[in-house]
């Protein structure tokens, strides 16, 4: 999986671009490494990182604005889990 950044038009291209050069790069492969058979190179674009700029996005505009000052000092404090004994 490779992630592309820029617009449709240039992940098309950039993917054909690497999908071009799979035969060149599983030949370079099979020189370097010790097997019966080389594995076959595939490119599939991995959506993760476009997914999590639009979930990023879709958070910020549905948070206020103000949700990211947190005063630390009226927060109750935490439970460690932990007890103390005396």
């Amino acid at each position: 999986h490779v992630s592309i950044m820029g617009d449709d038009t240039a992940q098309r291209l950039c993917l054909k671009g690497l999908q071009s050069s799979a035969g060149f790069l599983q030949k370079k492969i099979s020189r370097r490494i010790d097997t019966r058979y080389t594995p076959r190179i595939k490119f599939e674009i991995d959506m993760g990182v476009k997914n999590s700029i639009a979930i990023a996005r879709m958070l910020n505009d549905v948070l206020p604005e103000d949700s990211a000052e947190v005063d630390c000092e009226s927060l109750p404090p935490k439970d460690s889990g932990t007890t103390e004994i005396e």
